[in-house]
């Protein structure tokens, strides 16, 4: 996709689909809404991390679950290693308050579970599936919205310009 991609014309209204160069890190540290700490970290790649990460190994009151990451002219991250043995490894750690400490989640499977989506946003993010819109009338910007990320069916995209279509 070019910076900007018409995707619908109506008489003088256009609406396109833009490439969101400045959308915010889905788990950045002012992110209120994460339910668990992180640190990830790859040399010059990535650094990302979590205010109240519990750095000690193995926290008692913790469960921790490996970020893995293949880095090669661009980076994707997963919740599986990755099979090259020279651009792939573990990222880091994400980890969650047991349920007996006070945790939101019950048991590990549903926080594995919520995980997996939290991980394919921030995925979605790094390889630079960001995008926004704008709606032009008579050739003048009359609306405009910013940070959907991932695919346009399923970061909201759509639904936000059904008006539009």
């Amino acid at each position: 996709m070019s910076n900007r991609e018409l995707l619908s014309e109506k008489g003088n209204v256009k609406v396109f689909i833009c490439e969101d160069d400045c959308a915010q890190n889905p788990w950045s540290p002012n992110s209120q809404d994460l339910p668990f700490e992180y640190h990830l970290e790859a040399n010059r790649s990535i650094c990302m991390r979590s205010e109240n990460f519990p750095f000690k190994p193995n926290h008692p009151d913790y469960w921790y679950e490996p970020i893995f990451a293949y880095i090669h002219s661009g980076i994707t991250i997963g919740l599986t290693p990755f099979s090259c043995r020279w651009d792939s490894g573990t990222l880091g750690y994400v980890a969650v308050k047991r349920p007996s400490k006070g945790g939101e989640f019950k048991n590990r499977k549903a926080f594995r579970k919520s995980l997996a989506s939290y991980v394919k946003t921030l995925d979605d993010y790094l390889q630079g599936y960001c995008y926004g819109y704008e709606v032009e009338t008579d050739g003048n910007l009359t609306d405009s919205c910013w940070g959907f990320i991932g695919k346009h069916s399923e970061s909201g995209l759509l639904d936000a310009i059904r008006e539009y279509l």
